[in-house]
């Protein structure tokens, strides 16, 4: 597959034992006007400085939590700050 793939920042990824790679990001679903995040499974490529490719788990555009830290939970409600 010769398309690009996306790359996020590194401090997007968690670790997520749940997931097949064990590596997540938080996903944002928007669903009647409210926003929650979804834990993704990614599968990682190389890092390139403070950023990751995702060989894997984003579709293009796929909207994400670019700090994710570990205050998060799947299906917590979240606001975007433009």
């Amino acid at each position: 597959d010769a398309s690009p793939k996306p790359a996020i920042p590194l401090a997007a990824v968690v670790k997520a034992d749940s997931a097949p790679g064990g590596y997540g990001v938080y996903a944002i679903d928007s669903a009647d006007g409210t926003d929650r995040v979804r834990l993704q499974p990614v599968s990682l490529g190389p890092v390139h400085g403070d950023s990751v490719v995702i060989t894997a788990g984003l579709a293009a555009g796929q909207r994400i939590v670019a700090t994710a830290g570990l205050q998060l939970s799947d299906g917590e409600r979240v606001k975007q700050i433009p």
